[in-house]
């Protein structure tokens, strides 16, 4: 059966009902409802200078204004957003160890893929961080264009690929954690493809 952390810091038996609104870990207590607004609250407002940035350039042009609001440019590598993400991604990655480590104590099978899991959004992390993905560019120059759109992204059919074989992988993963946490996993991994397309 499927296991969850709860707020005692111990683990529940069934995934798709959290035993409330906060969890406990190594002593740190996480409101759930609190994380989703500071989430979204973060969020929104580096959404708002990035529009008022594009806004700005569109109608007064490169200027001091333009330079400091730049870094908030979501369209860049090196931004205040891809920041965020990489700590995020870094997070998710801590929970999904700490996760891993408990259902594998209690001999839960499904462990491995929660660990495979917090390895994926590590190497995500990393990724996100460094800009590995823009490396395959020069791996395109020896294996030739395969479609237009590998001219400019040619990091897209290596991600493609990876992302087909993940979710191949975690199918009985996401068969034995519920409707509604597949649910979940699949807004977030889909949200997180669409920011990386093209």
């Amino acid at each position: 059966m499927p296991e969850t952390i709860t707020p005692s810091g111990t683990l529940s038996s069934d995934l798709t009902h959290p035993a409330g609104d906060s969890t406990n870990i190594l002593g740190v207590t996480l409101s759930h409802s609190a994380f989703v607004r500071y989430q979204v609250g973060v969020v929104a407002i580096m959404l708002a200078i990035c529009v008022f940035h594009y806004l700005w350039v569109e109608f007064f042009g490169k200027d001091l204004i333009a330079y400091a609001s730049g870094i908030f440019d979501a369209g860049r590598e090196n931004s205040i957003p891809t920041w965020f993400s990489v700590l995020n991604l870094l997070l998710a990655s801590g929970l999904l160890f700490l996760v891993a480590y408990d259902t594998r104590r209690k001999g839960d099978p499904v462990s491995r893929r929660w660990f495979v899991l917090a390895v994926l959004m590590l190497v995500l992390s990393m990724d996100e961080g460094a800009s590995l993905h823009e490396r395959l560019q020069k791996t395109q120059q020896y294996t030739g264009v395969l479609i237009p759109v590998l001219k400019t992204h040619p990091w897209v059919l290596y991600g493609a690929v990876f992302a087909t074989g993940a979710f191949l992988y975690f199918i009985p993963f996401l068969r034995q954690i519920g409707l509604r946490l597949t649910g979940l996993f699949m807004l977030s991994g889909g949200l997180f493809l669409a920011g990386h397309s093209p």
